[in-house]
This record gives structure tokens, C-alpha cells and sequence, in this order.
């Protein structure tokens, strides 16, 4: 299933009640403003509400290199990021099991 891009958490809910009526299980893209603090608590809250439906939650890093190393260092489940690192990023990620989203 292709990631989607919340910008809530009733956003968040709303897809995940509807990924749990169709039986599958979703990854869900926060965006970057909600920063690594917020994605971290949101994805133990969703997980709690929706284990049958919530595959991953992913911060939307952008262009933000601070803000992906950030979010490695956190050990959120998944990152997005479009910088000028790309690879570098993304090889981190790998290493550090964090799904990556380009």
C-alpha cells in the first residue's frame, strides 16, 4: 500500500479506521511540522488504537538534513527525505532499520 500523507492526527485516524474496514494495514507520512517529538508519541497513540492497521508512521523530513538525522537518532519507523544528502540519508536509514521514503 502507497504511504499517505496526514496532517493530523484526525486525519490520521480517519484513514486508519478506514484501512481497518478494508483489512489492511497502512503507512501513514506525518508532515514536518509536526517534528520528531510529535511523531513519535502519535505513533505509540495510533498503534495503541489501530495494531490491526497501522503498518508505520514516517516523518516528512523535506529538505531538513538536521531534521532526518533527528529522526534516526529518534528510531522513528520511517523517515521521507528529498535533500541534497539523499544517499547518505538513506544509507543511514538502512543501517539504522528505518523505512525510507524519497
Amino acid at each position: 500500500m502507497e504511504p499517505v500523507r496526514i496532517q493530523g492526527l484526525a486525519d490520521a485516524r480517519e484513514y486508519l479506521a478506514r484501512a481497518k474496514e478494508r483489512g489492511v494495514r497502512a503507512v501513514l507520512i506525518a508532515p514536518a511540522a509536526a517534528g520528531v517529538a510529535w511523531c513519535t508519541e502519535i505513533a505509540a497513540l495510533l498503534e495503541l488504537e489501530f495494531p490491526d492497521a497501522l503498518e508505520s508512521i514516517a516523518l516528512d523530513c523535506g529538505q531538513d538534513t538536521a531534521m532526518a538525522f533527528e529522526a534516526l537518532r529518534a528510531e522513528l519507523p520511517g523517515i521521507s527525505y528529498d535533500g541534497p544528502h539523499r544517499q547518505a540519508v538513506q544509507a543511514l536509514a538502512a543501517r539504522h532499520g528505518t523505512q525510507f521514503y524519497g
